[in-house]
């Protein structure tokens, strides 16, 4: 804002007198009022533009946020049943390895009845064998003993 002796030096320097004068400043000063008023209407839209752009910023953080909760939320959601599905994995493995614990006692078990039953009919088998051979030995004794008769 030019102060009014400003004005009146240049008008001065111009060589305006009386009206001329008068118009002179009025017209500078209405030029100086319309630049102030320019220059507050420019300070307002960049005002109002930075304000837009924050409510943007702002706006686009709160998305930000709400997208990062979901993802974690989802990523809990997901490690939950990552967590679930191994322990039925490994419910569903232990009942395996019980059920082939006891497929294989049950398995020794027919072995051991079957080796049982085997060295039973072994040592039945070597009973009648010697029972045989007892037997045919008293044969052979008889059938010697009627030769040596005769």
């Amino acid at each position: 804002m030019s102060s009014l002796k400003v004005l009146v030096e240049l008008a001065k320097q111009f060589g305006y007198e009386g009206e001329n004068f008068r118009k002179f400043v009025q017209e500078e000063q209405a030029r100086e009022r319309d630049q102030r008023v320019k220059e507050r209407d420019i300070e307002r839209e960049k005002t109002e533009v930075q304000i837009a752009f924050e409510r943007e910023k702002m706006i686009f953080k709160e998305k930000k946020i709400e997208l990062e909760k979901q993802a974690s939320r989802e990523k809990i959601d997901l490690e939950k049943q990552a967590v679930k599905e191994r322990i039925v994995w490994e419910r569903d493995a232990e009942k395996e390895r019980r059920i082939e614990q006891v497929r294989e006692l049950e398995e020794r078990k027919l072995v051991g009845e079957k080796r049982e039953k085997l060295e039973a009919i072994e040592l039945e088998d070597r009973n009648m064998e010697k029972e045989h051979k007892r037997k045919f030995e008293l044969l052979e004794a008889k059938k010697d003993g009627q030769q040596d008769s005769k």
